[in-house]
């Protein structure tokens, strides 16, 4: 299997600026988080039983360097990463102890990335409470006799984890304290992104 040797990757990518930028823009948006869905397809709705936390978007053009830093990550882990696939769709996600936040195991798509067009997910720490008891990711990694592999990852902040979309993945209940993270998803050709000379997207707002 190609990622049996190597299911993931994780670094510290983001220097100081973009971390400051990254604090700045979870303060600015933090009020207006609200409760997290799991769409599905097949029944064209939004579901919540899985998935106990809350979110607020953060717009790709609002971040081209974090997806450049991204893509350049996962280029350096995965020698077939297409030229097509882009970073281009952010969440700031909060997990609260004192209501026991989580998300159960699940998956971001298939492995044909035909259900949402997710190739790569991405998973930075943002910022983890010192009183902070749960809260791990755990990625189950499929063995080529058929088994799996179940890994515990604890990020520090502004570390930044990257492995395949249709990898099994949880995030443990939080029973005491709280984290934030910045998830993205790469996909292939979304919004045609292109950087410009200075740094913008062309098809910025």
């Amino acid at each position: 299997m190609k990622y049996s040797h190597n299911p993931f990757i994780r670094e510290f990518i983001f220097d100081e600026e973009q971390q400051l930028f990254l604090k700045g823009k979870l303060k600015e948006k933090e009020p207006e988080m609200y409760r997290a869905g799991q769409y599905n397809r097949k029944l064209g709705n939004h579901y919540g039983s899985a998935r106990f936390c809350d979110h607020i978007s953060l717009q790709h053009y609002e971040a081209p360097d974090i997806s450049i830093k991204l893509k350049e990550l996962a280029q350096e882990w995965d020698p077939d990463f297409s030229e097509e696939v882009w970073f281009a769709q952010f969440e700031f996600i909060r997990y609260q102890g004192n209501v026991g936040q989580t998300f159960h195991r699940h998956r971001d798509d298939n492995q044909e990335h035909s259900d949402f067009n997710r190739v790569y997910t991405s998973v930075t720490m943002i910022e983890c409470s010192d009183d902070l008891v749960g809260g791990h990711l755990k990625i189950w990694v499929p063995l080529s006799d058929g088994g799996e592999k179940e890994y515990v990852i604890d990020l520090e902040p502004f570390e930044t984890i990257i492995f395949p979309a249709w990898f099994d993945h949880e995030a443990t209940p939080v029973l005491n304290g709280r984290r934030v993270v910045l998830i993205s998803w790469a996909q292939i050709g979304k919004h045609n992104l292109k950087i410009r000379s200075d740094g913008q997207m062309e098809n910025s707002p």
